[in-house]
């Protein structure tokens, strides 16, 4: 059984974790989605897409874009670097437990985000 982790606190839709669903590709997404009639104006994703399969990353980003497109605010945590420079509009990047830096969409780049990510260097 899938379990989605969320509360509404004060219009703030905090998903802790979507469930793990494996080969149930839209399962995800509806446990997400049944959330949206609450209106909420930000959304709180940790992992949104680990462990499932193209079609259902697809799906997810689909609604993540139009939630976007709608004024709902999304922040969300990803190890995924394609998805990090996909979906992102701005990425706070951390190095042992900290904020090294923050990269607009204009200096978001895979090199960016590895110097800081890795506390090499300040982001150029």
């Amino acid at each position: 059984t899938a379990h989605l982790t969320a509360a509404l606190v004060g219009g703030l839709l905090l998903c802790l974790s979507l469930p793990r669903l494996g080969h149930e590709v839209s399962l995800r997404a509806f446990a997400l989605g049944k959330w949206l009639p609450l209106k909420p104006r930000l959304l709180l994703l940790d992992e949104p897409t680990r462990g499932i399969d193209i079609g259902a990353k697809q799906e997810i980003y689909r609604l993540m874009e139009e939630l976007a497109e709608s004024g709902v605010a999304i922040l969300f945590v990803s190890s995924e670097m394609s998805e990090i420079l996909g979906m992102s509009d701005r990425a706070l990047v951390m190095h042992q437990g900290r904020i090294t830096g923050e990269l607009g969409r204009e200096r978001l780049t895979k090199e960016a985000v590895m110097r800081l990510a890795t506390g090499t260097k300040e982001a150029a």
